[in-house]
């Protein structure tokens, strides 16, 4: 086992620290669906509580972009409610 960084930048970092058989970590499903590895394993946890998901973004630089995003998300409605 190698050191542990104190902090972590991102996903790809933890997955790289996971894979070096140096920490474990709990991810939503979208981890498995959109960053499988084949020397990272999986496993569902039944039990666990319903990830919930929200967009943030600074205020002072929301685009036109960003704004359209927000509004689509906002259509979009709860996940849970369909």
């Amino acid at each position: 086992m190698g050191s542990v960084p104190d902090q972590v930048e991102g996903a790809y970092e933890i997955l790289a620290l996971v894979a070096a058989g140096d920490v474990v970590c709990t991810v939503p499903d979208e981890g498995r669906r959109y960053n499988a590895q084949p020397d990272v394993a999986f496993l569902p946890l039944h039990d666990a509580p319903p990830v919930q998901w929200a967009l943030i973004w600074r205020t002072d630089s929301a685009t036109p972009l960003v704004r359209a995003l927000a509004e689509a998300a906002t259509d979009c409605g709860d996940a849970t409610e369909r």
